[in-house]
């Protein structure tokens, strides 16, 4: 309830075994709190029913693990929002965002007043290249009047509270998940809207946090804590979201029985961990699945797709906790062009064929592979791009697996993503002809070879040695399909992809190596992306 004083206001043909674990190069968490200061138009301390209540000045909030940043009105700096009509016709607010690759959107929104079951206000979501996504505010399911009086009380869709004053006042949290159609987008604005329908409510709203894990991801206190073996620089050893095949330690400070659910039922639950050969150096037995695990410990292995787990502690005093987790298998592929600097020049090269001089023409790049999420640890499985007639191998000796230490995380097209490797792209092509090529993406698990692993897909890409008559040539390699975080193939349109041009009439070029054995390769392929994509070069250079 308000007051009644209103204001309106090439081929990759090797399986590369991915470990985890450079902090350098990592943004600071996977949650960013979208600005609303300028739209700010009502003081939430002197302006509404009880609003001392809330914290006068502003300043951070955390609702349910997510971060909030509550914002401030002059002139004497008070807690402020963005409040609708109170009474009249529709009104908007646009609030710009501009970040690729948004999931999760977490909101505090509630209302002066309220009739529940009455539609008072909307969100629409606007994407670069996305069909918009509308997010209705309904009274009694995501939104209800912030002061606990005669108005509507209740809701039963919000996924968090912030309470003031005993419980007099609060602030609702909504978590709204987006349609998948962005993870491969940017998240251009949001639209705020009231329908200014006065006593049957009018929304405000006093923080926006988005996110690009999805919801259920952000790590929360409670009787059960969990730390995963492999680190994920950015976010916290306690985070719910893991990659298919990592291993949990599950702990509480009492005794209990710990039991597991998930949708698969092939998550598994053991009392013990084992130290392994390679990163993380140790997982969870997989040799000893139990139903239930009684002690202060248990330990979780999640299976190898995508799946949801329920983990449940009865302890001894005959109350009960629980906490879930969500598991991703990867969800797609980013290429990026190698170039000099750092690259060693020249960084591609391009020829006439010997058999076929006037007719035929080469080019070749040296492209670096990633993998996305980069909020997850995918250390437990491998990775193969499946080349017709040449069938990979899998690097999973202990030997290479513990050289491959440490890996890199990397800022990139507006996301975190893990490198993979450093990939030798080659491509030839016959004026008037199709030179494009798709090849399937893999990830594997349950075998030290290539051939007796378990080959998952998860992404398509192409390759393309392009020409029109007097024009340049353009090389590229990229992904055109991958899995969405629903499991559903998405076609993409603007994935990021490694691309050469080479104008009409240049001479030849010999690209220089990157050489080596592929064990040092690899070496080469790390420096030289921690050098071309965070700006860490060996040489001190930036």
């Amino acid at each position: 309830m308000k007051k009644c004083t209103f204001r309106f206001s090439s081929s990759l043909r090797t399986l590369l075994l991915i470990s985890f674990l450079l902090s350098a190069l990592s943004r600071a968490q996977n949650t960013t709190q979208v600005n609303i200061s300028s739209l700010v138009n009502a003081d939430l301390i002197t302006e509404y029913t009880n609003g001392a209540d809330y914290p006068p000045k502003g300043g951070p909030l955390t609702v349910n693990g997510v971060p909030f940043t509550l914002a401030t009105i002059p002139p004497n700096s008070d807690t402020a929002v963005i409040q609708g009509l109170t009474v009249g016709s529709e009104q908007s607010f646009s609030i710009p965002v501009n970040i690729r690759g948004v999931v999760t959107v977490y909101t505090l929104i509630n209302s002066a007043f309220g009739s529940c079951g009455t539609a008072v206000g909307e969100l629409d979501f606007l994407g670069a290249t996305s069909t918009p996504y509308v997010y209705t505010l309904t009274e009694g399911d995501n939104i209800r009047d912030h002061n606990q009086d005669g108005f509507c009380n209740t809701a039963t869709g919000i996924a968090g509270t912030a309470r003031f004053g005993g419980g007099q006042v609060r602030l609702d949290m909504q978590e709204i998940t987006l349609p998948s159609r962005f993870s491969q987008d940017s998240l251009t604005s949001i639209t705020f809207k009231s329908y200014g329908l006065g006593y049957a409510g009018t929304p405000f709203l006093a923080g926006i946090t988005i996110s690009d894990m999805p919801g259920g991801c952000i790590a929360t206190s409670g009787p059960i804590t969990s730390q995963t073996f492999a680190s994920v620089p950015g976010t916290q050893p306690s985070r719910r979201c893991i990659g298919v095949g990592e291993s949990v330690l599950l702990s509480s400070n009492q005794r209990a029985i710990w039991t597991i659910t998930s949708n698969s039922n092939n998550a598994i639950l053991t009392g013990s961990s084992q130290t392994t050969l390679q990163y993380p150096y140790q997982a969870c037995s997989r040799s000893e699945s139990s139903q239930q695990v009684y002690g202060t410990q248990a330990c979780m292995a999640a299976p190898y797709a995508n799946d949801n787990i329920v983990v449940t502690a009865k302890f001894d005093d005959n109350s009960s906790a629980s906490k879930t987790f969500t598991v991703l298998q990867p969800m797609g592929l980013i290429f990026q062009r190698l170039v000099a600097p750092p690259l060693q020049s020249p960084d591609h090269g391009f020829r006439a064929s010997p058999k076929h001089p006037d007719t035929e023409y080469f080019a070749a790049m040296w492209g670096a592979v990633f993998v996305t999420p980069g909020y997850v640890s995918f250390a437990n499985i491998g990775f193969a791009e499946e080349d017709i007639g040449f069938p990979g191998s899998l690097f999973r000796s202990p030997d290479i697996a513990l050289k491959y230490n440490p890996p890199v995380l990397v800022p990139i097209a507006g996301t975190q993503a893990w490198l993979v490797t450093c990939d030798n792209e080659i491509s030839s092509k016959f004026p008037g002809t199709d030179s494009s090529s798709r090849s399937p993406w893999v990830f594997t698990y349950g075998g030290d070879r290539f051939d007796d692993s378990t080959k998952v897909p998860f992404s398509e890409v192409k390759t393309q040695l392009s020409h029109s008559p007097g024009g340049d040539y353009v090389f590229t390699k990229g992904q055109i399909e991958t899995l969405s975080p629903d499991g559903s193939i998405l076609q993409e349109t603007a994935s990021p992809m490694a691309m050469l041009t080479v104008p009409w009439g240049s001479p030849p070029v010999e690209r220089a190596n990157l050489g080596f054995t592929k064990r040092q390769a690899y070496y080469n392929c790390r420096a030289y992306v921690r050098c071309q994509f965070a700006g860490q070069c060996d040489d001190g250079t930036q």
